[in-house]
């Protein structure tokens, strides 16, 4: 079996800017999935998104029993076996940025919702031209798929249930958060390191 994917895309002035950690477009989470198993996995395309924590399950799935706990994605192995795609839940995909703090997203079939707390900096999705500078971005996928109009403060039932669907899973992401202790301190190189791929400030 052989899976190829990204942890990341990359920003390439989709929306103003370079490199990636700074924003929630889909320019950095559209990433690939290929998973290629001759004799077992027969040809397919699947446009449906999902998300690191599904293959995680998807892989663990093949050596141990995946536990179902709030933090385990739903196994792929029904998607990639069928014919069809199978009809349930909707289909919500969640994110963070590490340049943007708690920074948190929750995509919908038809809305993507994005909060960016920066109590440090100023608000919105980083730093240069075409950057703005909201706490709150909203965008209608199906009207607006390249996420040029912010429509935060709409009206909208479908919004509110993603607002809501946002904050509790951002509410449990961060209480499985590891607390920093003097122990998980940095060493310098390290710490430049990291600052050159743009995963600390």
């Amino acid at each position: 079996m052989l899976v190829v994917t990204s942890d990341h895309g990359e920003e390439l002035f989709d929306h103003g800017g370079v490199l990636h950690g700074l924003t929630l477009y889909d320019e950095v989470l559209h990433v690939p999935l290929v998973v290629w198993w001759p004799g077992r996995l027969p040809h397919r395309v699947i446009e449906e998104p999902t998300d690191t924590l599904d293959l995680h399950t998807t892989l663990r799935s093949l050596v141990a029993r995946s536990p179902q706990g709030p933090e385990d994605g739903d196994s792929l192995w029904s998607a990639m076996l069928q014919s069809s795609d199978p009809a349930g839940e909707p289909n919500l995909q969640f994110a963070t940025a590490p340049g943007l703090g708690w920074a948190a997203m929750a995509r919908s079939d038809r809305w993507k919702l994005i909060l960016v707390p920066r109590p440090r900096l100023r608000w919105g999705m980083g730093r240069g031209p075409g950057r703005t500078h909201e706490a709150e971005y909203l965008f209608h996928l199906e009207s607006d798929p390249g996420e040029h109009s912010n429509l935060a403060g709409t009206p909208s039932l479908e919004a509110d249930w993603l607002w809501s669907r946002l904050q509790a899973w951002q509410t449990t992401w961060q209480a499985r958060q590891p607390q920093e202790t003097e122990d998980s301190e940095l060493d310098e190189t390290t710490r430049r390191q990291l600052k050159a791929l743009g995963y600390v400030d």
